[in-house]
């Protein structure tokens, strides 16, 4: 997937270069950067997600154990805590994810906009 919007991005540039019209190729241009940023930026979000995560869940258990109380009820109050942190993690992973999978399609889209008229503009330069 990353993969792919990378080459994506690498035809834009290419599209972007070359370009008659210095107004044109800008544009063109603007566009390839906000897509490697924002490239750059997913791998960055999943990474700090996940540390949020595991620190909420580290917190939660370092309380859990110091608390006092009887260790048989202890255990089984972490364990249901702890499994309930986990579904709520995993959920927030989930809607991360998707989020990211709709602004890769999103982008994929505006790159195959970017690609039509960047063709239609050459076509019609061409034909002056």
């Amino acid at each position: 997937m990353f993969q792919q919007l990378r080459l994506r991005k690498q035809n834009l540039e290419k599209v972007a270069e070359e370009q008659d019209k210095e107004s044109g190729e800008q544009i063109l241009l603007v566009e390839e950067e906000n897509h490697r940023k924002q490239m750059l930026s997913n791998p960055t979000a999943w990474r700090k997600a996940n540390l949020a995560c595991k620190l909420a869940i580290d917190n939660n258990e370092k309380d859990e154990l110091l608390q006092n109380g009887d260790p048989s009820i202890r255990q089984r109050k972490m364990t249901w805590k702890a499994c309930y942190r986990l579904k709520a993690a995993l959920h927030s992973l989930r809607r991360v994810s998707r989020m990211m999978s709709q602004q890769v399609q999103q982008s994929e889209e505006s790159v195959r906009t970017l690609a039509t008229s960047s063709r239609t503009i050459q076509e019609t330069n061409e034909e002056f």
